[in-house]
């Protein structure tokens, strides 16, 4: 098990949030177990039944679907199953999600269902037998992201300045309607993708009245 140091008083960092861009998930889970209380574990499936494009169309190899479209309504189950019950029970082929969440407390009390902070992590990842085989393949993984929500005025201040410090601001989104919070977004290039786009680190920042809100993402398109 690799052990990180958080800082005395077990708040997370923005620097520290940066040293787990390229760690998997469970590796991440462990790192917030460290100094976090773990307050709830989530894994959700979801079933998306498909049908090939009409007129069909194919990858190069001739086999793997180059699109589709979903036919019907989803099944969500808390468990994986090789046989979702769909409506239409000749559908063959469908796409599996996978939804991992998870949540963490600063100094957390279970009866009140407070904690100075509270950090959640997220990330999906996709199975499908969209290919002329019905052959279950790993088809993708989504990168992971974090949102957190600082109670502490301090906390909150010294990881805002932290994100200005090393990271580029990409601007403000405000819808400028009454109640809505406007949020400041921030990236970091990581490497080039298409169109003149990066991906990065994107993160956007907002406050509430009396909470303060980070919502951070790894390899995410956009990043200017």
């Amino acid at each position: 098990m690799i052990i990180y140091n958080l800082n005395l008083f077990g708040q997370i960092t923005f620097p520290q949030i940066l040293s787990l861009e390229d760690k998997p998930y469970k590796e991440i889970q462990g790192f917030l177990f460290n100094s976090h209380s773990l307050i709830s574990q989530t894994t959700v499936f979801a079933y998306f039944p498909i049908e090939e494009c009409n007129p069909p169309q194919y990858q190069e190899d001739g086999c793997e679907w180059f699109c589709q479209s979903v036919i019907g309504v989803p099944v969500q189950l808390d468990y994986r199953t090789t046989q979702p019950n769909f409506k239409d029970t000749s559908v063959k082929n469908y796409i599996e999600r996978t939804y991992y969440e998870t949540s963490y407390g600063e100094n957390y009390n279970s009866k009140k269902n407070t904690a100075t902070t509270f950090i959640d992590i997220k990330q999906k990842e996709e199975w499908a037998n969209t290919n002329c085989k019905n052959e279950f393949k790993y088809m993708s993984k989504s990168s992971i992201t974090f949102k957190i929500q600082f109670g502490d005025f301090n906390h909150w201040d010294n990881f805002k300045k932290s994100v200005i410090k090393n990271s580029q601001f990409q601007g403000v989104d405000d819808l400028k309607m009454e109640g809505y919070t406007p949020t400041v977004v921030y990236g970091i290039r990581r490497k080039k993708a298409f169109n003149g786009q990066w991906k990065g680190v994107y993160i956007r920042l907002y406050e509430g009245k009396k909470q303060y809100f980070a919502d951070i993402g790894f390899n995410s398109y956009g990043v200017e």
